[in-house]
């Protein structure tokens, strides 16, 4: 039972989900201006909740598997972080963090940089916030793949290709399963992600947890939205 369904899980994470959201992303990419409606293209809105309701079932499907066989969900990563790397990680990660900040600011305040991201997230802009409430939606999509997606692609992957990898093998090959169920963003965002992913499973390996992982994910992915909200909602600034 638990072979085939860890069998399957993989498969999916690392095969149809991707496939899926490529297809969603087909249909999803912005109507040009004057087009007529397009009753089977998604909206955000419904992006949205595909996303947060499929996250959830496949998490809690794979939680609840461990759980009814009697595998202690610490083989997932739910454990307490060791508190000494969690500093040390800690405290890099917020500087780091206070760098990606101002960097960002500066991006925003230049006309180059700020049409380099349009062009480079056009692709799947329908997924990007654009109104207040989209905005406050993107909070909670946010939050559904930090937690779901660290307990899938880092610990769920972790124990299912620890079996036969040693760590450092099985964090190359899970961050590049992470980044090919990202290439719906094209190849280079794909690359992208699959080296933040890389990130994350240093941390979760530094500290034994995927629930220092599962904060960092939703963080970078609420600011994210924030700033990709504010590059697409208003025009570029005018060049000095």
């Amino acid at each position: 039972m638990l072979e085939f369904w860890c069998h399957f899980l993989f498969i999916y994470l690392a095969v149809l989900l991707p496939f899926g959201a490529w297809r969603r992303m087909a249909r999803a990419s912005r109507q040009p201006e004057g087009a007529p409606p397009d009753p089977g293209r998604p909206t955000t809105a419904r992006l949205y909740r595909s996303v947060i309701v499929s996250h959830w079932l496949v998490a809690g499907a794979a939680v609840f598997v461990f759980w009814r066989i009697g595998i202690p969900l610490g083989a997932l990563g739910l454990s307490a972080p060791h508190a000494g790397p969690l500093a040390a990680a800690g405290f890099v990660l917020v500087v780091g963090w206070l760098i990606w900040i101002r960097y960002q600011a500066r991006a925003l305040a230049d006309p180059v940089k700020v049409a380099h991201l349009k062009a480079r997230f056009h692709r799947f802009s329908l997924l990007i916030p654009s109104t207040p409430a989209e905005g406050r939606a993107w909070i909670f999509v946010s939050i559904t793949a930090g937690v779901c997606e660290e307990l899938l692609y880092r610990g769920f992957i972790g124990f299912y290709l620890g079996r036969w990898m040693p760590p450092w093998t099985v964090a190359v090959v899970g961050s590049l399963v992470f980044g090919i169920a990202h290439l719906y963003q094209g190849p280079k965002n794909a690359v992208r992600t699959a080296l933040i992913g890389a990130l994350h499973w240093a941390l979760y390996l530094a500290t034994g947890s995927i629930l220092p992982g599962m904060i960092l994910h939703a963080a970078i992915d609420i600011q994210g939205g924030r700033v990709l909200r504010r590059v697409f909602a208003n025009p570029a600034p005018a060049a000095a």
